[in-house]
């Protein structure tokens, strides 16, 4: 394995740690000033939009943290729907 895949896959387990424990101040550290972040859904999210998602502690109750959604999505082609008579 090279030093580059060596350095991005710990790159990516550290993302996964900071986003895991919710560290804000981990996950700016990890990304550039101009980061964009563009959602499942296209929106698209500036870096201290995204970080202001981990700071206000969004999602999560004092009882601990809680689902706020879900997407389950095949992995296939895109298939548009289908209206009546066609």
């Amino acid at each position: 394995m090279s030093d580059t895949t060596t350095e991005i896959r710990e790159l990516g387990r550290r993302w996964v740690d900071a986003e895991l424990r919710g560290d804000a101040d981990a996950l700016a550290a990890l990304s550039v000033a101009d980061f964009t972040l563009v959602g499942p859904l296209g929106f698209v999210l500036t870096r201290e939009q995204w970080l202001d998602r981990y700071r206000s502690g969004a999602v999560r109750s004092d009882d601990g943290w809680q689902l706020a959604g879900m997407q389950l999505s095949p992995i296939g082609p895109f298939r548009p729907p289908t209206t009546a008579g066609d």
